[in-house]
């Protein structure tokens, strides 16, 4: 079969990059304002939350809590057709609070109002809608290669550069592979959480 020339070996041109460096991060940040307002807001949740496409879509401006200083992710947004469903995130873990940086609170405060955060309506935007942004991102700054998702890798590799356990890690990206012994610490949480993503913060101010 090996031999076959209907076999196609995949190139490792193809395959998406896990997670981008402190450097494209920075670089990326320091050219958000180059986008609209709507296209800079998803893109700066994706870097500063780590969350995933659909949570980021599914956010409504009652989730983003300033008081506490903590976004509640308990919506998912998937689409089967071009118009979203809405529902709750894939599993149990996936409702989360994820900390608000700093850095996140600037591009969220000029774009504050009701509904959806992203498309400001009482429905999230259309697949196609969403893929027209993208595209907007695409050509108007560098990504370094990003897709959505990488974000989420991205940030839980500068969580682990920066010293968070694993359990904080899982915590803050909603995933459900918590080891059992970490488990017996899950009140402080929070606080740890609070502490890591901070660092991230103080991390890429650093890195030149």
């Amino acid at each position: 079969p090996a031999t076959d020339s209907r076999l196609i070996i995949p190139s490792d041109k193809c395959e998406e990059r896990k997670a981008l460096t402190g450097e494209d991060v920075k670089d990326i940040i320091e050219n958000l304002d180059k986008l609209n307002e709507q296209d800079k807001l998803f893109l700066a949740l994706l870097i500063f939350t780590g969350a995933r496409r659909g949570e980021i879509l599914g956010l409504q401006w009652q989730d983003i809590d300033l008081s506490a200083n903590v976004i509640h992710i308990c919506r998912n947004a998937t689409y089967a057709k071009n118009q979203a469903v809405v529902g709750t995130p894939k599993t149990k873990s996936g409702f989360r609070d994820v900390p608000l940086l700093p850095d996140l609170i600037q591009y969220l405060l000029p774009s504050k109002g009701c509904g959806y955060v992203i498309g400001g309506a009482e429905k999230p935007i259309s697949l196609i809608a969403f893929r027209r942004m993208w595209e907007r991102i695409e050509k108007t700054i560098n990504l370094h290669g990003a897709t959505p998702h990488v974000f989420r890798h991205t940030m839980g590799t500068l969580l682990n550069d920066v010293g968070a356990d694993v359990k904080t890690i899982q915590g803050v990206l909603g995933q459900r592979d918590f080891k059992t012994t970490a488990d017996r610490y899950i009140h402080s949480r929070n606080d740890k959480a609070q502490q890591a993503v901070l660092r991230v913060s103080d991390l890429l101010q650093k890195v030149s």
